[in-house]
Parts: C-alpha cells; sequence; structure tokens
C-alpha cells in the first residue's frame, strides 16, 4: 500500500465517531433524567404553591363571607390577586349565587397556562359557607421551565463540539500522526530504504512498536551486512538481481569476471577493426 493513498485522519475520525456517539448517547440519557427532575421538580412546586395560597385565601375570605361581609370579600380578593400568579378569582355563596368576580387581567381560560381549582369555604365550625374558583397562571413558570431546557440543551451542544474537537486533536496527536509515521517506515522499508529509523520515545503502545520496529531494522542490517561480506568473499560469481532486471549486490570474483568478459569484448572489437583496416 502506497503512503500517498493511506486517508490521513481517517482512523481518527472513525474513533472520535464512535466516542462523540456514546457520548452523546450519554448525554442524551442524563437530559431526560434532567428534565423528567426538572418537570417533577416544577409541578411538586406548582402543587405546594396552590395549595399554600389556595390555604391563605380561605383564611382571608371566610370570615368576611361568615359575617356576609361583601365588602370585606371583595377586599380580600383584590388583596389576593396581588400574588403574581393568581389570575382570575369567582365566589359563589352556599346555594351557589355568584356573590363576586375580580380578575387580575382577562385571559382565555381555556389556555394551557391557565390552571383552574375550586375550594370549599368553611367557616370556624368547619360548616361549607361558599365555594371559590381560582384561576392560577403558571406562564411565567412554564417559561422559565424553558428557559432552562433551552440553556441546558445549548451547553449540552457547546460540550459535544467541544468534546469533539479535543478528541479529534488528542487522537490526531497521539494516535493518527504516529501511525502515519509508522506506514511512512514501512513504506520506506518496502523500497529498500533501511537507513531510517522510528524516532517515538513514548512508554505507550506506538512506543513499544516503534522500538520493536528500530530492533528488527538493526538485525535486518546486520544481517545484510552478514550476507553481504559472505558473498563478497566467495571465489565464484554471484550476482543478485530482482524482479526489475536491476542488479542489487555482486561479489568481487563477479566484477573481475565482468571486467575480464568486458576487455574481451573490447579486444574482439578493436581485432576486427584492424582487419577491416
Amino acid at each position: 500500500m502506497d503512503i500517498n493513498s493511506f486517508p490521513k485522519g481517517k482512523i481518527s475520525y472513525k474513533v472520535t465517531t464512535n466516542i462523540l456517539l456514546a457520548l452523546s448517547i450519554i448525554l442524551f440519557i442524563s437530559v431526560t433524567i434532567i428534565t423528567l427532575f426538572m418537570n417533577s421538580f416544577y409541578d411538586n412546586q406548582k402543587k405546594y404553591l396552590e395549595d399554600k395560597l389556595s390555604r391563605l385565601f380561605v383564611s382571608l375570605v371566610a370570615p368576611n363571607l361568615e359575617r356576609y361581609d361583601y365588602f370585606g370579600v371583595e377586599k380580600s380578593c383584590q388583596e389576593f390577586l396581588s400574588e403574581e400568579i393568581v389570575n382570575y378569582v369567582y365566589i359563589f355563596d352556599n346555594n351557589g349565587f355568584l356573590i363576586n368576580q375580580s380578575y387580575y387581567e382577562k385571559i382565555n381560560t381555556s389556555s394551557n397556562l391557565i390552571e383552574e381549582i375550586k375550594i370549599d369555604i368553611e367557616n370556624s365550625h368547619n360548616f361549607k359557607i361558599g365555594e371559590a374558583k381560582i384561576g392560577y397562571n403558571f406562564k411565567n413558570y412554564y417559561f422559565s421551565l424553558l428557559k432552562v431546557k433551552i440553556i441546558l440543551f445549548v451547553n449540552i451542544l457547546l460540550i459535544i463540539a467541544f468534546s469533539n474537537l479535543l478528541i479529534l486533536y488528542i487522537l490526531n496527536k497521539n494516535l493518527s500522526f504516529p501511525l502515519f509515521q509508522l506506514l511512512n517506515f514501512i513504506n520506506q522499508i518496502s523500497k529498500g530504504d533501511y537507513s531510517s529509523k522510528l524516532k517515538f520515545n513514548s512508554d505507550d503502545e506506538i512506543g513499544q512498536i516503534s522500538k520493536a520496529f528500530n530492533e528488527m531494522l538493526d538485525k535486518l542490517n546486520y544481517n545484510i551486512s552478514l550476507i553481504e561480506g559472505i558473498v563478497k568473499s566467495l571465489p565464484s560469481a554471484i550476482i543478485f538481481i530482482d524482479g526489475q532486471f536491476k542488479v542489487n549486490l555482486w561479489n568481487i570474483a563477479a566484477e573481475k569476471l565482468f571486467k575480464k568478459m568486458l576487455l574481451m569484448f573490447y579486444k574482439k572489437i578493436f581485432l576486427k577493426l584492424i582487419l577491416i583496416f
């Protein structure tokens, strides 16, 4: 395989994609759990606030309603409307007649942001003397929850983007580039260049592979030198030719034989020239 055809960064991108996918799944599960927790927390807070305000309202209205002080009932309703989430209040007597109708602002009562509850109004002897219908507007609560979710989602996207860049940088530095250098080194050896060496002195797997390759190359150079010394000292003429008919090695006997053959060739040419002239 030619080193130029090797796709740079392919391993890093693949590993990064796998890590990023796992990270995204973990973050998605975390976000789901956090969202469910937030929804439950807001619902509990909303229920607690509803109960607290409803009890407060009954404690304000019940004494006035028991005395048939409708002016005091209206005043209590107006005070209760000062609460931010209270949208409207209807007061009915024990016979179901509307006594008071107070509202902070006109709004569509069918809106999903309005939650209407009905509570009984009891006197000091725990007898029902009326009924209240209260509309709570939790628009700000829902918007606050939505805002928190959006912020959480944006932060997660930023975390994923930053993690992707960080992982890609680490993998390129510690995996992709060393492997690219290693492949380049192997490609040089396959072309017959045994002079270069890998220069990775780390204690990780890449460093151990580099050390093993360097040791292998030292042994290979030693064996090549040994074979060349043996071949050159043989009395018989030996010539090594590769697949491209290129002479890689010949010994002293082959060199002398070639010189002798070349000298004989020149002599024949010289004699033919003499005969011609």
